[in-house]
């Protein structure tokens, strides 16, 4: 029985001492992850999309089997452009396997930050799709 009486004190006081106030609505962090075709302004590398392009296309590695199977098409991304500007949360939506897919998320992972979404005057997160087309040729030494 006393047993019984103090845990029954014990789960009483951590119900009581326990409890989390609620943030104001100032106090709320908005986590939500928008889509960039709803918000102001849109997530984007800080020295702009052709500067990126050319970042990916210069650091991209192309592995050997699908050069040997000269695979070569378009993969697209998934990720959460985060109110820092960094880049998360990376899903292959698209496939070309043979390891080009998770090629396009190491050069994306090793990016620097990108400016971040802007929604109502705060930055926001934002899902971005992004494909990128592999395309090369073969030159072949006469």
């Amino acid at each position: 029985m006393r047993k019984i009486f103090s845990i029954a004190i014990l789960l009483f006081s951590t119900i009581i001492f326990g409890q989390e106030t609620k943030p104001s609505e100032d106090e709320k962090e908005d986590n939500r992850i928008y889509n960039a075709l709803a918000i102001q302004k849109v997530p984007e590398p800080k020295e702009g999309f052709s500067e990126f392009g050319r970042y990916v296309a210069l650091n991209f590695n192309l592995p050997a089997e699908a050069v040997k199977l000269n695979i070569q098409g378009k993969t697209f991304l998934q990720f959460i452009v985060e109110k820092d500007g960094s880049l998360t949360n990376f899903q292959i939506i698209k496939r070309l396997g043979y390891g080009l897919d998770e090629e396009a998320i190491r050069i994306l992972s090793n990016h620097e930050n990108w400016i971040p979404g802007e929604h109502e005057d705060k930055k926001v997160r934002v899902r971005f799709n992004l494909p990128i087309t592999v395309k090369y040729t073969i030159q072949t030494n006469k």
